[in-house]
């Protein structure tokens, strides 16, 4: 009967004593935004939701390292890169003032050409040289009225992290998909 005793107040005490601490951390990629642009059109910009590798599918923080993929085990981003992507993204072309609307549903407004694009990279790369924010994509414009395709252009950043801190690779990623999306606000300035 004792030893019934003492097992129930030792789990008791076990599990009063014991603090909880999460050690998962979801991390967020904010947009800069973005200055207002000279040249405004009237066209309507749809932008599609990006199409990626089955690997970037997904929240977890991947990183490459001799040629071998892993990933972080207690921090996640907190929505899709593609997501990320699309969201400053659209942020930034709304705050240019290119065009006269930025959609990603074209259920209510006509739309007059289509971004798509294809993610190929959102990495952490670490080599010899040094330890790297990796993002790349490829982006088709599309002319709905002309049915035709205006132009395809590929689009890398690669910015150096002075360290392997988890809140360093977050600012690194944060830098570059800015940077990565200023470069396409500007590319897509000659067709607003």
């Amino acid at each position: 009967m004792m030893r019934i005793f003492t097992f129930f107040l030792l789990f008791f005490l076990s599990g009063c004593a014991k603090i909880s601490v999460d050690k998962e951390q979801s991390l967020i990629l904010k947009s800069y935004g973005y200055e207002k642009s000279l040249t405004h059109s009237q066209k309507t910009l749809q932008i599609l939701k990006p199409k990626m590798p089955l690997y970037l599918n997904s929240k977890e923080i991947i990183y490459v390292k001799k040629g071998l993929s892993g990933t972080y085990a207690y921090h996640f981003w907190a929505d899709l890169p593609s997501n990320f992507y699309r969201f400053v993204l659209l942020d930034k072309l709304e705050k240019s003032g290119i065009f006269n609307a930025v959609v990603e549903k074209a259920n209510l407004t006509p739309v007059d050409l289509v971004l798509k694009s294809r993610l190929e990279s959102f990495e952490q790369v670490i080599t010899k040289e040094g330890n790297f924010a990796k993002i790349s994509l490829s982006i088709t414009l599309f002319d709905l009225k002309k049915q035709k395709i205006l132009e395809n252009e590929f689009f890398e950043v690669l910015v150096a992290l002075e360290d392997l801190q988890i809140d360093t690779l977050v600012l690194g990623f944060e830098k570059g998909l800015n940077e990565l999306c200023d470069k396409i606000v500007a590319w897509l300035t000659k067709f607003g």
